[in-house]
């Protein structure tokens, strides 16, 4: 072996052996570091213990207090980059040690609260006279025997003087995560309230948007409506169980379908985000292939609902987590395509799960200890969940607008087309049969536009029906109402005016469409227009009759050369 290559090897056997050494001395330095005690006080807001506990991995789950307690050196303390401790998901059993110190010479009482409810057995064993007494409690266990009524497992602790070490064993299917904090009794019971009263509003107003969307579906017909307020509802729900409100309120006596909940609104929260998703951005008519993709995912999560209810909590946490994750991407990759496709509301969407996704981001960091617990990241995950609905509605109702502009307007010009200016007009008719009020009716052809489609194409066309409908909003009253009847045929309702005003500006427009001229590149387009005019009579029964005189008026002035108006 050649020198250089044996020096090679002898500098990589060196750097192994060096990192093996620094990662022994961190594991004995786990294993050996015995943390600081929890000092009580009577003004206990919310102190984490994170810095004052050791944990301890029960593989086999089988091992008793009197198995850990006597072992305390096999405890490791958590790493300090750690926030709450957190495991993920494992069936392991796991064992805190935490030691707490009154240097008060009275006994001190103090809440110790567990703010995960989602575990599902938590027992915390409080030394007594040389042996341990257990206090149980966990979201498998019935709501009634928790030691406080609370959405997360809180216990009542009265301190001696002296020092004292708590083991806790908690051991779930689910995420485990183990945020431990103290509290003095005031403070706790302050911290309800205004925790009671923040989850209060919050649940709330989703339920008032739900309920409005659903009122707002059967009054327009619009489906958006209908599954944004199912999307409201399941991810209202959903909450519910992920913050214990749920197990709290509308299902104390029932842990075992407590306990499914989660996943099965997990699921269903998939399938409304799904199916809203899919009829916001009408992915069956716009992008066929993503359609395809997203009914899918939701047959998926169909599939999986009734399935989270007979399958262990553990291997479905597994299947649904990652699909909720890939439904993410997935939505957030079509509301992109759909918006750089053009489709404006996409807008909407992508700013309103940015919101949801911050927060639940910021609830992430803050579990692994990459930032701190404050009220912002406290609460931004319910934040975030009323801005994602506040921001869809907003998205929907844009929806709608739009839709329903293009129900009422001409594609190519903008003006109104002829159905909704066919209504204009029965309306001004009503208001000429009740107060008497004169108005002219102004009906406009293009002369010889078949020759512009045959020279110029069918561009060069629509170039000349642009801009002539750009010429008459410019010319006419703001009060005037424009319209494109259909083809070269156009229509101006003139309210509250008389043939002797109407035709001066009948003329007005034929001088200024003489002087448009639309550069091509084959030439230079020029055209004309004819105009009949007719004004509302007192015998008038129906307005067809307005619309038979106007264009018994346009056909006269066709007749008489073109690039002229005649009134009926």
């Amino acid at each position: 072996m050649p020198n250089t290559e044996k020096r090679t090897w002898l500098k990589t056997g060196f750097l192994i052996l060096f990192l093996c050494l620094i990662f022994d001395a961190n594991a004995f330095a786990n294993l050996r570091d015995t943390p600081s005690p929890l000092t009580l006080s009577h003004e206990l807001k919310g102190k984490s213990l994170r810095p004052n506990l050791s944990y301890l991995v029960d593989s086999s789950g089988i091992a008793g207090i009197e198995d850990v307690a006597s072992r305390p050196e096999k405890f490791m303390s958590i790493p300090n980059h750690r926030g709450d401790p957190s495991f993920g998901f494992s069936r392991d059993a796991y064992w805190f040690m935490f030691r707490v110190k009154n240097n008060s010479s009275v006994p001190v009482e103090w809440i110790l609260d567990l703010n995960y409810p989602l575990i599902d057995f938590v027992e915390l064993y409080i030394p007594d006279n040389g042996t341990y007494r257990a206090m149980e409690t966990g979201d498998l266990r019935p709501f009634d025997q928790r030691e406080m009524p609370h959405r997360t497992f809180a216990f009542p602790l009265t301190e001696p003087q002296g020092e004292r070490a708590y083991f806790m064993r908690v051991e779930s299917s689910g995420s485990l995560i183990v945020p431990l904090k103290a509290w003095s009794p005031l403070r706790f019971q302050q911290h309800i309230a205004k925790d009671t009263m923040m989850l209060g509003l919050s649940y709330g107003a989703l339920l008032a948007m739900a309920i409005y969307h659903i009122y707002v579906f059967f009054s327009i017909r619009e489906k958006s409506y209908l599954y944004l307020a199912l999307l409201i509802l399941f991810a209202g729900i959903f909450s519910m169980t992920n913050t214990g409100i749920a197990y709290q309120y509308l299902w104390p006596g029932s842990p075992i379908w407590g306990n499914k909940a989660f996943l099965f609104f997990l699921a269903a929260g998939n399938l409304a985000v799904l199916q809203f998703s899919r009829t916001f951005f009408n992915t069956n008519d716009r992008s066929p292939k993503l359609d395809m993709l997203i009914i899918g995912a939701m047959a998926a999560a169909l599939v999986l609902m009734p399935l989270s209810l007979v399958i262990d909590y553990y291997h479905m946490a597994h299947v649904i987590t990652p699909l909720t994750l890939f439904n993410a991407i997935l939505l957030t990759f079509s509301g992109i395509v759909l918006l750089m496709g053009g489709y404006r509301e996409a807008r909407y969407y992508l700013l309103a799960f940015l919101a949801f996704f911050i927060g639940t981001m910021l609830v992430g960091l803050r579990n692994i200890g990459w930032i701190p617990e404050t009220q912002l990241t406290s609460w931004f995950s319910q934040i975030g969940l009323v801005g994602l609905s506040i921001i869809l509605s907003f998205g929907v109702a844009a929806k709608v607008e739009h839709l329903s502009r293009l129900a009422s307007t001409d594609y190519l010009t903008g003006l109104f087309n002829r159905r909704i200016f066919i209504e204009k007009l029965g309306l001004e008719f009503n208001r000429f049969q009740r107060y008497r009020d004169s108005a002219v009716l102004m009906i406009l052809d293009l002369d010889h536009f078949k020759k512009v489609n045959d020279i110029f194409g069918h561009a060069g066309g629509d170039k000349v029906l642009r801009r002539f409908a750009r010429l008459l909003q410019k010319t006419v009253r703001k009060t005037d109402i424009v319209g494109r009847l259909g083809g070269e045929e156009f229509a101006v309702l003139l309210p509250e005016t008389t043939m002797d005003e109407a035709l001066p500006l009948a003329n007005r427009i034929l001088d200024m469409v003489r002087k448009e001229v639309i550069p091509q590149r084959n030439g230079k387009i020029s055209f004309t227009t004819s105009i009949g005019l007719a004004q509302l009579h007192a015998d008038d029964t129906h307005m067809d009759r307005l619309l038979a005189r106007a264009d018994a008026a346009l056909y006269r002035a066709k007749n008489n050369g073109r690039d002229r108006a005649a009134a009926g």
